[in-house]
């Protein structure tokens, strides 16, 4: 039982950091585009396995997708745009499994 309060208290803490970032990124009013680069996520820790360091990775990776097609794409009232890109290698973004991932890559991506 404890457990499962635990996950509700965390969520519920996500929950509201999630709604406090994007209020505050919602009454931006931005003259230029701004972008917003991640780097440094392809070195892994060695305490970590891979198998949970990717699945960190892939849970980013598809969080900032999220964030720049859904919350981002949609602000309002402001001439400037904020995007989120984040600096991986080709091999990790392949092995994330997104949908569409020739097109994402085409369009989203810099060699």
């Amino acid at each position: 039982m404890k457990c499962a309060t635990q996950r509700a208290f965390f969520k519920t803490n996500l929950l509201n950091i999630r709604q406090a970032f994007e209020m505050a990124l919602s009454g931006l009013k931005l003259d230029d585009n701004v972008v917003v680069f991640i780097d440094g996520i392809d070195v892994r820790p060695s305490d970590i396995s891979y198998e949970d360091y990717f699945e960190c990775i892939r849970g980013l990776v598809e969080s900032v997708w999220t964030l720049n097609t859904g919350f981002l794409a949609n602000i309002k009232d402001s001439p400037g745009r904020i995007r989120v890109v984040l600096l991986v290698r080709p091999d990790t973004f392949v092995r994330t499994g997104l949908h569409n991932l020739n097109t994402k890559l085409r369009d989203n991506s810099v060699f």
